[in-house]
């Protein structure tokens, strides 16, 4: 039994619930039933992201070893042919675009698409 104040005067309040209820039991996940998939898509053209890769990083000037970035747009699924080469300061260390965030990467060093371009056109001269 509790007693709280209320307009004034003090009132006698029975079983009232506590704030924050006790936690209950540990909830058991079932390991054995759980999905297989991750929910990323396994790697379609591996010997196109490689030859991505073997291209140095995009920016101007950057000698680093490039790893690939995968461009999407408004949320568009990932898809291998939409790659381009980028060392780990340009992907994701402090100059990179997941740091910065893309519109402010974009200005600073131009947008992704236009750098595939560029890479389209490489690949297209090297297959003449």
């Amino acid at each position: 039994m509790t007693r709280t104040k209320k307009n004034g005067k003090l009132k006698k309040v029975l079983n009232q619930k506590p704030a924050f209820p006790k936690p209950g039991p540990p909830v058991k996940k079932d390991l054995k039933n759980r999905p297989k998939n991750t929910g990323r898509k396994p790697i379609k053209d591996k010997d196109h992201l490689n030859w991505v890769a073997s291209q140095g990083c995009m920016i101007p000037g950057c000698s680093n070893p490039p790893c690939v970035h995968h461009i999407r747009i408004l949320g568009e699924q990932r898809d291998d042919k939409k790659t381009i080469p980028l060392c780990w300061n340009h992907h994701q260390g402090s100059e990179g675009i997941h740091f910065m965030g893309k519109h402010v990467w974009r200005e600073k060093y131009g947008h992704e698409l236009d750098m595939l371009d560029e890479l389209m056109k490489r690949k297209r001269f090297k297959q003449q």
